[in-house]
């Protein structure tokens, strides 16, 4: 090989945050047999380039909210400034968590965007934006740098991650990093790797039509092109488009963005995942708790951390969205151990699937967070949650878990309950709360079997605790 340069990977340049209390990889690429050694203050580690690639594991770090060099020395020496030792956190899913705090094409401004941008003079949190990037093989390579937070650098910070980042830090957690790693559209097969796919029967065929897809594509398209170019050159109009998508590019491309955006991360240390997406599976359901299943199972093994917390977002009320996805958005969230779900019920906008809430998405996010891995165990983090419905003298008599302090009503009225019996047909109900349980009835309807909440694309739902934390969405007739 051809000798080269000792390089680092761009998530330990200038202004990076570094994973605390465990060995925290560091990597780079050198020439083949080159001796590289990384220190930082008194922790050192060194390994041979194999592969043309290099990586250590520094000793366990503590937290250290001042700024210090990072050294990495072979043939050639490299420092990177005011790198921080705190929490390591992935931002991941699709668009609700790529949008940034700055105003996009098309979409409403984020709630007083201006006024929350003013807040973030906070230099211990720094982000980290990955690149769009879908590729048909894994790659190494990764561009970008890492961000210290400020009122103008905000502005290309995911609008989750900032308001997130935030609550923690007023909550004397830190320093914080984030890799934000978000692509809007994509679903979440985008984010699994083919051979992942391929070892689970249900799955597999996902991957097989992708192999079948990319071997057809570029014959398919060189024919159209052909035909476009003779269309222009008659001055005759092109051909209708491709009626195949391209597998690779397009925003719904399983695993492509696995192989460009996912694994130039590894093995990166993380102190957890916080998820955001959904939307682009809302056709298929059924299949969504079977790939965060398979998703989690994997970050877990490549990023080496068995016990990595992955934190959810239900995907918001929208005319298009469903209760059915976000049914099994919470069944993924049981399903995947270490695993929770905030509820977004009231945090949603009919006409937009890009709600401009996102600070309370952010701060019940950071609750999660606190309550689940900085070990806040008495910290309410949830809403009520369906715990099971008894059917006497003509009324549904509804139990929840997750009380917050008692339930509560966002607003006036109790609303979003609907009732069914025999039949199956559900009609309004009148719900009244009564101590730890809410009493549901309809006029008319004398022997209800089922009862349901929050059961619409865009539901009128005022349930929440007396944390103000909104409850979550269920139907008594449902899968568990």
């Amino acid at each position: 090989q051809l000798s080269a340069d000792v390089c680092v990977s761009p998530l330990f340049g200038d202004h990076a945050v570094l994973q605390a209390g465990k060995n925290t990889a560091v990597w780079g690429t050198a020439s083949e047999g080159e001796k590289v050694t990384v220190r930082l203050g008194e922790a050192e580690a060194s390994s041979v380039a194999k592969g043309g690639r290099w990586l250590v594991h520094l000793p366990a770090l503590t937290a250290n909210a001042t700024g210090r060099d990072l050294l990495i020395s072979g043939s050639n020496n490299i420092v990177s400034h005011d790198v921080l030792v705190g929490d390591v956190w992935l931002a991941a899913g699709q668009s609700n968590m790529e949008r940034r705090l700055d105003l996009a094409n098309h979409q409403p401004p984020i709630d007083n965007y201006l006024e929350e941008a003013a807040t973030a003079n906070i230099p211990t949190i720094r982000f980290f934006n990955v690149p769009n990037t879908p590729l048909k093989d894994p790659t190494l390579e990764l561009k970008g740098s890492w961000q210290v937070l400020s009122p103008t650098t905000v502005m290309s910070c995911s609008a989750v991650g900032f308001f997130f980042a935030r609550a923690l830090h007023e909550a004397g957690k830190g320093p914080l990093g984030l890799v934000i790693n978000a692509a809007g559209g994509t679903t979440a097969q985008s984010w699994i790797s083919r051979d992942a796919l391929l070892a689970v029967p249900e799955l597999a065929g996902i991957a097989k039509a992708w192999d079948a897809d990319v071997v057809a594509y570029p014959e398919l398209f060189a024919r159209w092109k052909t035909e476009a170019d003779a269309a222009k050159a008659a001055g005759q109009p092109a051909p209708a488009g491709l009626t195949m998508r391209d597998p690779i590019g397009h925003y719904l491309a399983p695993i492509s963005r696995y192989n460009g955006m996912v694994h130039p991360l590894i093995p990166l240390s993380l102190r957890g995942v916080i998820w955001y997406q959904g939307e682009s599976n809302t056709g298929k359901p059924l299949e969504y708790p079977l790939l965060m299943q398979t998703l989690a199972a994997e970050w877990r093994a490549k990023f080496d951390a068995p016990e990595l917390p992955f934190l959810m977002v239900m995907v918001a009320p929208y005319i298009k969205s469903s209760p059915e996805m976000r049914e099994a958005q919470m069944r993924a969230a049981k399903l995947v151990p270490q695993a929770d779900m905030i509820s977004t019920l009231d945090a949603g906008d009919a006409g937009d699937i890009h709600p401009p809430h996102k600070r309370p998405v952010g701060e019940r996010l950071a609750l999660l967070a606190r309550h689940h891995v900085y070990g806040e165990s008495d910290l309410v983090s949830s809403g009520p949650r369906f715990a099971g419905a008894t059917f006497v003298d003509g009324k549904a008599t509804v139990r929840f878990t997750e009380l917050g302090g008692g339930l509560a009503t966002q607003g006036d009225i109790l609303k979003g309950f609907t009732l069914a019996g025999a039949d199956g047909k559900f009609i309004p109900a009148e719900a009244r709360i009564e101590g730890d349980t809410v009493v549901v009835s309809a006029p008319g309807l004398t022997t209800p079997t089922a009862v349901r909440y929050g059961w619409a694309s865009v539901p009128e739902a005022t349930l929440a605790n007396r944390a103000g934390l909104p409850a979550f969405p269920f139907r008594s007739d449902g899968t568990p």
